[in-house]
């Protein structure tokens, strides 16, 4: 559900609440959104009218292919479950991160 007012999201920073390079967003069911931080490797997620995000999947500033890490995540998606996908660029993979899961499971690459 949309409403006619924004809240602008600053960008070009590795802060917890900000994104910098950010390729994707997804909107759930509760309207929460998730953001694809490519050059922070991670996934940042506001909650329905919160002001602060906070990084739901992957290790801030740290690309790697750990299951806990991205290496430039470019897309998200988020199932009828709260399950997360995220397509995992340099990695080759696509994650599925269960709701508060501290580590993805690669399910394609």
């Amino acid at each position: 559900m949309w409403n006619d007012t924004a809240q602008v999201i600053n960008i070009d920073s590795s802060d917890s609440t900000q994104v910098s390079a950010p390729y994707d967003v997804a909107i759930d069911r509760n309207q929460n959104v998730y953001v694809a931080d490519y050059n922070n490797q991670r996934v940042q997620q506001w909650q329905s009218g919160q002001k602060n995000g906070s990084t739901i999947a992957g290790v801030t500033d740290q690309g790697g292919n750990g299951f806990n890490q991205f290496n430039r995540p470019t897309s998200v998606f988020v199932d009828t479950n709260d399950n997360l996908y995220v397509a995992d660029r340099d990695n080759y993979r696509i994650q599925r991160w269960a709701p508060d899961s501290i580590i993805g499971v690669t399910v394609a690459g």
